[in-house]
């Protein structure tokens, strides 16, 4: 049976009650203001891998700064830009490196075409809504032979129970809120197995939507994701917008593990890390 998406109606009833709680949400702020310098450090180092030394680079969903922060340190001009006004000071009040602050939906952008040498986003695509407007938006302000880079969960990778088998075997939980315990993990890597072979085998990008779960009593473990992310899916999207792919995944040497992974099963990676360089309009 097809996955029934929710009317244009349903999505954007969605979209305003996430907004109005990123907005609201002390808890869910204090939550990204705990994170430290290591949690951003790859992606940091992403970046800073195949962005130009000195570019103007453009991170959206930037949350309580702290990555914006590390880009501006490593000598990048960044603008950081998140829905949420709320979030924004926290990340004003931190100090550090210059950098300019901008409210603005990832959906409505308000910068003019081709304005940056990269735009980038850690955690960003699994928390979207409207993640065709969101990925169009980012394409919209690159310029040409700039870059894309993403950096998310992969919440469609069935790979996440494996990785979490020696705990659940030993009933010390699992991976709330998708699953506690060994049966639900078999659930979940069903469906998600499922989820992954039709984004594998489908002609386009059906950017399945996730009902997030959005309480200031529980916060953290993409609870709040509106969208089951797809390594495949973004980037098939980019690549037929005119993007040529550069990374799906972290990728390591050649004929390593994880370079085999990111050629033939991009998939099973449990870390969406896409790069994509904008080569025509």
């Amino acid at each position: 049976m097809a996955q029934r998406q929710p009317s244009d109606n349903v999505a954007s009833a969605q979209a305003q009650q996430i907004a109005r709680f990123y907005k609201r949400s002390t808890a869910y702020r204090d939550h990204l203001a705990e994170k430290g310098r290591t949690h951003f450090a790859r992606y940091v180092e992403q970046v800073r891998r195949f962005a130009p030394l000195g570019g103007r680079i453009l991170e959206v969903g930037c949350g309580a700064g702290q990555a914006a922060r590390m880009l501006a340190e490593r000598g990048f001009a960044v603008t950081a830009s998140d829905l949420s006004a709320l979030f924004l000071a926290s990340a004003r009040q931190a100090g550090g490196a210059p950098l300019s602050l901008v409210a603005a939906d990832a959906a409505r952008l308000p910068f003019a075409d081709e304005t940056f040498d990269a735009v980038a986003g850690c955690e960003l695509v699994e928390h979207l809504v409207d993640v065709e407007d969101a990925l169009s938006e980012l394409e919209r302000v690159t310029r040409i032979g700039g870059l894309v880079v993403l950096r998310s969960p992969a919440l469609a990778s069935p790979i996440w129970p494996v990785l979490d088998l020696p705990r659940l075997l030993l009933s010390r939980g699992g991976r709330p809120p998708y699953y506690a315990n060994l049966r639900q993990a078999a659930r979940f890597f069903g469906a998600n197995l499922w989820r992954s072979m039709r984004a594998v085998l489908g002609r386009g990008p059906r950017f399945e939507p996730r009902e997030p779960e959005l309480s200031e009593a529980r916060v953290g473990g993409d609870r709040d994701a509106a969208y089951w992310s797809s390594t495949v899916e973004i980037a098939r999207h980019l690549a037929r917008r005119g993007f040529r792919i550069l990374q799906r995944v972290d990728s390591g040497p050649p004929w390593s593990p994880s370079w085999l992974v990111d050629r033939l099963a991009p998939w099973l990676s449990p870390t969406l890390a896409i790069v994509a360089r904008r080569e025509r309009r």
